[in-house]
């Protein structure tokens, strides 16, 4: 029988247990709001490859704001469950309100801005680094004129002809794709990408991820591509950089783990500050040092039908 001390019991337990997790719920919300500021800001939403039906109509920006402060009080209500997962959705919810902010007409300064939107305080440059660093390369590039005039032409020499740039390009991505497999050979037997050309880009290139290990890059040609610049971008938005840092997210997190936020990439926000810098590190990483200049001597000097005795 149920006495009433027994029912005083368990009520006291229930009130006591952890939370249901949640996190299912929350990760969908989480999608969709960052979805309903890409309403609001056409370059926010760099890829998105989850259900279509989440994507949300337009709404208020102060609805959404409502909604990202509601969405903090969620992730932080939650007991038991990933600690890293819940991390992750609390920086980068947080970042999705500081953008809110901004879009609402708040103005912050740069420091400011970073902490934010990237989480992180800029490193501080002093005019003496600079300084030190500017009398290296006028020691290297000696000679009349500035040294602005002396660097250009020193780096016209290895610039890539136009009709050479795909071919250059490619070359590059070959290299970079063959070394990154041997690091990481779980990559997706279907993972690829596609390639084009584009003028009057702010940037130099660009990596649109598409879901199901399939990306779009796009290369600015409007400023000539050095020998160097080509065999980065090829690193930096191929391989190991963002194609093969969305494809790893996809299959791992998404997919096997059905983390469902990691469907959407918000460009300002802590995500940005991982993806840029293992891009950029990565780049250095899998071709680097004697083997770099091998690849540009024999590979992409050739390729551009540049003098390889310039490497």
């Amino acid at each position: 029988m149920l006495t009433r001390r027994h029912a005083l019991l368990a009520l006291s337990a229930a009130s006591c247990a952890p939370k249901p997790d949640n996190m299912k719920a929350i990760a969908e919300r989480y999608v969709k709001l960052i979805l309903g500021i890409g309403h609001h800001d056409p370059n926010y939403v760099d890829a998105y490859y989850g259900p279509a039906e989440w994507k949300p109509a337009k709404q208020p920006l102060e609805q959404l704001a409502t909604e990202a402060s509601a969405l903090l009080d969620a992730i932080g209500g939650q007991i038991g469950g990933d600690t890293y997962r819940q991390n992750y959705l609390l920086v980068q919810t947080r970042a999705a309100g500081g953008r809110i902010r901004m879009l609402r007409g708040e103005t912050f300064s740069f420091d400011k801005e970073a902490q934010m939107l990237y989480e992180v305080d800029p490193p501080v440059v002093s005019r003496a680094e600079l300084e030190t660093s500017r009398a290296a390369v006028e020691k290297a590039l000696p000679g009349p004129g500035t040294l602005e005039d002396r660097y250009a032409k020193f780096d016209a020499r290895f610039a890539v002809p136009a009709a050479k740039v795909d071919q250059t390009f490619k070359a590059a991505i070959a290299e970079a794709r063959a070394r990154t497999k041997k690091w990481i050979p779980t990559l997706a037997a279907n993972e690829s990408f596609d390639v084009e050309y584009v003028k009057g880009k702010s940037w130099s290139a660009y990596n649109w991820y598409k879901g199901n290990a399939r990306s779009l890059i796009q290369v600015n040609v409007d400023l000539p591509i050095g020998i160097d610049r080509i065999l980065h971008l090829a690193c930096h938005e191929g391989y190991p950089g963002h194609h093969v840092y969305n494809a790893l997210l996809e299959a791992r997190l998404v997919n096997e783990l059905s983390w469902s936020e990691y469907s959407v990439y918000p460009l300002y926000s802590p995500q940005s500050l991982i993806a840029e810098g293992t891009a950029d590190y990565g780049a250095s990483l899998v071709i680097s040092g004697d083997d770099r200049l091998k690849v540009k001597r024999e590979v992409l000097f050739k390729a551009a039908g540049l003098d390889p005795a310039l490497a």
